[in-house]
């Protein structure tokens, strides 16, 4: 067993505007950006987590196995980084042993802190990461710029076992959702097609979020599908002017909550004709940074790994939030003779 005192290690990513500050788990105060990526280290929680097991699920024989020292890593990430279609957002984890706690804890400590250069350079657009760690007596804590290279390049060694722990996380899919979009074209009348848009739970524990048919009472509904014509064929050019199309309405006495299962989907098939044949465009968007308007039972804190105490992780619905999509670029032909 570990003789070191425990530490917890955070890195805080945000940019794009400012939506407000949030609880994020008891006691605690996170800032909401756009782009949010929150990455929490404690070497005192174990960090190994049951898979929830649905009624059908084959687990006769199953052990959880038993660790003493090791720790958890958890990333939450409210919108991906460079808003690539069909990337998954939500909360991520992973089990650190031993030998890679004692590497995160030797790249901290090894680090010349009190002789850094100050950040340079930065850029307004940019992400803004915050750095703090705590272990006993001792507390550290920077603020710095994605583009202050001067300070990157001097904690580069301590950058390197971050990005590989925040790797390890993105493997763990823990509460997640992942949006997909296809098209399907009719086969009797080809320039008709219905697009099946897909929001999915590919984590191993349930998550909550808002119904997106819900209402958002604002100018960003939570759940849009639009299609647009490619006028222009060079690739790095979408369609100019987009048409919004109609999802099915939320039944009187539905839930606005709704609780996702590993696995379980939300899915939408949405009637379109189009105009003329031609090339064109069909995507896809969720967006609640908001949470789930009402909790249900069990729900876990935004950060199910708090400072203090025992960990959430595992235990209940994660609430997803923020904003992802996805896209699809196809040709309605021209009809044969």
């Amino acid at each position: 067993m570990s003789q070191q005192p425990p530490f917890q290690l955070d890195l805080w990513s945000l940019g794009g505007a400012p939506l407000g500050t949030i609880e994020s788990a008891p006691g605690e105060q996170q800032r909401i950006h756009a782009w949010t990526t929150h990455l929490r280290v404690r070497s005192d929680v174990v960090g190994f987590v049951s898979p929830t097991l649905s009624d059908d699920d084959e687990y006769t024989g199953f052990v959880p196995p038993a660790f003493e020292d090791d720790g958890i890593a958890v990333l939450v990430q409210l919108r991906d980084q460079q808003d690539l279609g069909g990337a998954t957002i939500g909360l991520h984890h992973a089990r650190l042993e031993v030998p890679e706690l004692d590497a995160l804890r030797s790249a901290v400590t090894s680090t010349p802190w009190a002789s850094l250069p100050k950040p340079r350079g930065g850029d307004f657009n940019a992400q803004h990461f915050t750095l703090r760690y705590g272990c006993g007596n001792l507390l550290i804590e920077r603020g710095f710029n994605a583009r202050s290279e001067n300070f990157i390049s001097a904690i580069a060694p301590l950058w390197r076992v971050l990005e590989r722990t925040a790797g390890r996380c993105m493997k763990g899919r823990t509460g997640t959702l992942t949006p997909s979009i296809e098209c399907v074209v009719d086969e009797h009348d080809p320039i008709r097609c219905k697009f099946r848009v897909t929001l999915r739970n590919q984590g191993i524990g349930a998550i909550v979020i808002t119904d997106p048919r819900v209402p958002s009472g604002t100018a960003m509904p939570r759940f849009a599908v639009e299609v647009g014509e490619r006028t222009v064929a060079d690739e790095w050019v979408g369609p100019f002017e987009w048409a919004s199309l109609a999802i099915p309405a939320l039944p009187e006495e539905a839930p606005t909550s709704r609780v996702l299962v590993p696995r379980q989907r939300i899915q939408w098939e949405v009637p379109w004709r189009a105009s003329k044949p031609g090339n064109y465009e069909v995507r896809m968007r969720w967006h609640d940074y908001g949470g789930p308007l009402e909790p249900v039972a069990n729900q876990i804190p935004f950060m199910p790994v708090p400072r203090k105490g025992r960990a959430f992780i595992g235990t209940g619905p994660y609430p997803v939030r923020g904003t992802c999509s996805a896209q699809l670029r196809f040709t309605i032909a021209e009809p044969s003779a």
